[in-house]
């Protein structure tokens, strides 16, 4: 492989760039979807981390995402950190791989081949207040199907997702992962539709 390309390939950490089954997303500057047609698909536009075509990205500066649910990837991805420290559900959270996200979110990752989809996290009691009908939400556990930015990566407003713990990625078991959201609402357990149809309708 080009040098350049490999020197590039080093902005991903090596518990990702070194994990078995990885598989990687392009995210032009400025956005947070990916590139290519049917992304998370096993033929779609994903990539391990000897393609020279995400090399070739990352080469020119562009960010990437890492596909959630390969190799048994989950990411608990949480956009309110706030209210879970008030809830006392992020003290719970053990030390694993973990970044703090462009908007101040943050992506704890885990080993956890048995989750595989999407399930949505909900505040127990406060409301969304665009639609009172529906909890707060808080969040997503992201696994098949879903990416998320990788570290190193630039949010569209400016800001790093920064590695704020370059620990091993924890194994745990699917049951611990709902252990620790113990006392939150989460959609999408039983049904791997439901909380995609949710997150379109946000």
């Amino acid at each position: 492989m080009n040098p350049e390309f490999s020197r590039a390939l080093e902005k991903i950490p090596a518990q990702l760039r070194e994990r078995a089954g990885a598989r990687f997303t392009v995210i032009l500057n400025g956005s947070k979807k990916p590139e290519g047609k049917d992304w998370g698909g096993p033929n779609g536009a994903n990539y391990g981390v000897d393609d020279p075509q995400l090399a070739g990205y990352l080469s020119q500066g562009h960010n990437y995402g890492v596909l959630t649910g390969a190799g048994g990837l989950v990411v608990v991805d949480i956009d309110d950190p706030d209210a879970l420290n008030e809830l006392g559900v992020l003290s719970r959270i053990p030390g694993t791989f973990t970044v703090k996200t462009g908007r101040g979110g943050y992506h704890f990752y885990f080993d956890c081949p048995e989750l595989d989809h999407q399930i949505g996290i909900y505040h127990p009691t406060l409301k969304d207040p665009d639609n009172k009908n529906e909890p707060l939400h808080l969040g997503e556990i992201q696994s098949r199907g879903q990416q998320i930015v990788g570290p190193g990566s630039t949010h569209p407003n400016g800001n790093k997702y920064d590695l704020i713990n370059d620990a091993p990625i924890l194994s745990i078991s699917k049951a611990d992962v709902f252990k620790l959201l113990d006392g939150l609402i989460l959609t999408g357990v039983d049904d791997p539709a439901e909380e995609p149809r949710r997150a379109e309708a946000r």
